[in-house]
C-alpha cells in the first residue's frame, strides 16, 4: 500500500490534495485500519492527529502517517519520502522472511530425529548391545 501510494503522489498531484490522494488509496480496500483512517481524514483530522489518537495501529500505519504528517506541515513532496519508506518496509519485511526460513531449516530437522533415530538405535545398537551382553554369559549358572 505504500507503494501505492508513492507512485500516486509522484505525478505531483495535479490538482489533487494529498489528503484526497490518500483517502482514493486506502478506499481501495486495505483493511479496518484503512477505513478508518480514510473516514477520519474525510471527517477533517489531520495525519498527525489520526497517528497520536489511534492506539490498535500497527507500526508501519504509525510510520507511514508520520510521513504523511510532517509533508503535509512542511509542504514536501511526498513521493519521495513515501518511496524510502517503501523501500524500508520491503527491507524490514525480507529480513522478517530471512528469519523465518532459517527458522524453518531448524523445523525440518525434526521429523529426522523422530524416526530416524528411533530407527537406527533399533536396527543397530539394539544387535550390538544384545550380541555383548549374550557373550557375557550372566543368564548362565
Amino acid at each position: 500500500m505504500i507503494r501505492l501510494l508513492a507512485v500516486a503522489t509522484a505525478g505531483g498531484g495535479h490538482g489533487t490534495t494529498l489528503s484526497a490522494c490518500v483517502i482514493n488509496i486506502l478506499n481501495v480496500g486495505h483493511g479496518r485500519t484503512a477505513m478508518q483512517i480514510s473516514r477520519r481524514i474525510t471527517l477533517g483530522e489531520s495525519f498527525a492527529d489520526i497517528a497520536q489518537t489511534t492506539a490498535d495501529m500497527n507500526r508501519q500505519w504509525r510510520h507511514l502517517l508520520a510521513v504523511l504528517a510532517r509533508c503535509e506541515q512542511s509542504g514536501a513532496d511526498p513521493s519521495s519520502a513515501l518511496k524510502s519508506l517503501a523501500r524500508r518496509v520491503t527491507r524490514d519485511e525480507q529480513s522478517v522472511r530471512l528469519q523465518r526460513i532459517r527458522r524453518a531449516g531448524v523445523w525440518v530437522l525434526l521429523p529426522l530425529g523422530f524416526c530416524g533415530l528411533p530407527a537406527f538405535l533399533l536396527l543397530t545398537v539394539t544387535p550390538l548391545l544384545m550380541s555383548y551382553f549374550s557373550g557375557l554369559d550372566l543368564w548362565r549358572r
